[in-house]
């Protein structure tokens, strides 16, 4: 059985708020985010990692293993945006 949930960045998108500072400063931030993630992947690219090997190593390894394999996917805008508010929250220092 498939299961959805609904929360509001999977949401249909509603009439932009001209006051919602927050959200504009969001979907900036997003943008900025979404670009340092490209040019990480270009980076690895460069030095032979192939963007989604790491998706199919996995399913060949849970095949192997009798696993049952689920694919899932979500719209990028919606994960990149979460990634943005997470790191909006998160002591960059204490990664480093």
């Amino acid at each position: 059985p498939i299961c959805r949930t609904s929360t509001p960045d999977n949401t249909i998108p509603q009439k932009s708020n001209p006051f919602d500072v927050q959200s504009k400063l969001v979907n900036v931030g997003s943008k900025y985010v979404g670009n340092a993630v490209k040019g990480m992947y270009g980076k690895l690219e460069s030095e032979g990692f192939k963007a989604g090997d790491e998706f199919a190593m996995s399913v060949r390894e849970g095949l192997a293993i009798g696993s049952t394999i689920v694919l899932g996917d979500r719209d990028v805008e919606v994960t990149l945006r979460r990634l943005t508010r997470a790191l909006a929250k998160t002591d960059i220092r204490k990664l480093l």
